[in-house]
């Protein structure tokens, strides 16, 4: 939702509406994450307060958790049966630090790292749940930093590329993930990358 109610809807393979769970006006631009045992996770910033809105609902429909976060933005991915959030918190004027966090099935924090100290608010970032940890894309103020974790928050590598724009999204595929946007910054293209 965007100021309209959040709603979560369970459809079948024949697109039968299963069960379907409305959330607070107020909960706008939601990212949900599957996991293995049917139930998801969904989080949702709030469009009043710097607040991030996590509920875990399970494959009936109903809800077995509810925490918040402090945070303005963020996407959702699942690993096996955790979710994993990369979220941003204000740092400094029109600026943002980055965070990756992973959550149990109660929203029991597990681990958390900092992945980038200073982002332009707002700006562009996606992630990608791989077989074997999670990939990040931001565009940085000094252009597109690029990092892979393992499933347990350890960084393996990080490289910022000042000549790309911003990815759009980050799609997992096999054992490794397109990057898809990032063109270069003096053209106007749309690249599609395939990385490992």
């Amino acid at each position: 939702g965007d100021q309209s109610p959040m709603v979560v809807i369970k459809i079948r393979d024949d697109g039968a509406v299963v069960w379907r769970r409305t959330f607070p006006s107020n909960w706008v631009l939601p990212s949900a994450a599957a996991l293995e045992s049917g139930s998801s996770c969904v989080i949702s910033p709030d469009y009043k307060r710097p607040l991030l809105h996590m509920v875990w609902i399970d494959g009936t429909g109903e809800v077995r958790h509810q925490e918040q976060l402090a945070g303005h933005r963020s996407q959702a991915v699942s690993h096996t049966d955790v979710c994993t959030i990369l979220y941003s918190q204000s740092a400094a004027r029109y600026q943002s630090k980055y965070f990756l966090t992973s959550f149990d099935r109660t929203f029991k924090r597990v681990w958390t790292v900092g992945v980038l100290d200073l982002a332009p608010t707002g700006g562009q970032y996606t992630m990608a749940a791989l077989a074997d940890g999670y990939v990040v894309a931001i565009g940085a103020g000094t252009g597109l930093f690029l990092a892979k974790y393992t499933p347990t928050g350890r960084l393996l590598w990080s490289a910022t590329d000042p000549s790309r724009r911003p990815a759009d999204f980050l799609v997992a595929s096999g054992d490794g993930y397109y990057l898809v946007g990032a063109g270069l910054k003096d053209r106007y293209s749309l690249h599609v990358i395939r990385a490992h």
